[in-house]
């Protein structure tokens, strides 16, 4: 087993960069569509697109 405590600082997001989110399996088809219209909202006002 490998010890390696270094802790991994990643680079801050940028504009126009990319990301994903993660998260627990459920299908977009089971969910109200108001779910995901507050999630986006969410995200944009987070300064996601």
């Amino acid at each position: 087993m490998c010890n390696n405590s270094r802790q991994v600082i990643p680079q801050k997001i940028r504009k126009d960069d990319t990301i994903r989110v993660i998260a627990p399996s459920r299908s977009l088809s089971t969910l109200n569509k108001e779910i995901i219209k507050t999630a986006n909202k969410r995200f944009k006002e987070m300064g996601l697109q």
